[in-house]
């Protein structure tokens, strides 16, 4: 992964920005303009400036990028990574169920 505990956190997100717009394979411009985002604002970026809070989260939105600011979150907290437990599949099942049995309950009104 790109982040690193002791690389600065604007240099990380630098090296996050660029990996995505490779990925996406667009130019900053391109990426900045496609967004409503001034021509510069992720070249910025890529020349070392540090962004503001807000437009770091413009950027990430412009490039499909999660913002996130709150507590660490631990490697359990990410299930893109991860199978689900048992437990979490009961609880997701028995939502599904109570769900269906809502939906059932409310088409049964409108008839």
């Amino acid at each position: 992964m790109v982040a690193v505990a002791n690389t600065p956190p604007a240099m990380r997100f630098r090296e996050i920005v660029q990996q995505r717009l490779r990925e996406m394979g667009v130019s900053p411009i391109t990426a900045a303009r496609t967004a409503g985002l001034k021509r510069d604002s992720i070249r910025g970026i890529l020349r070392g400036r540090a962004p503001s809070v807000d437009r770091a989260a413009e950027i990430c939105a412009a490039l499909g990028l999660e913002f996130y600011i709150g507590p660490a979150r631990s490697n359990t907290a990410t299930p893109r990574n991860k199978e689900l437990t048992a437990a979490q599949r009961a609880v997701i099942k028995r939502a599904v169920r109570d769900l269906a049995a809502l939906l059932d309950d409310a088409n049964d009104m409108t008839r």
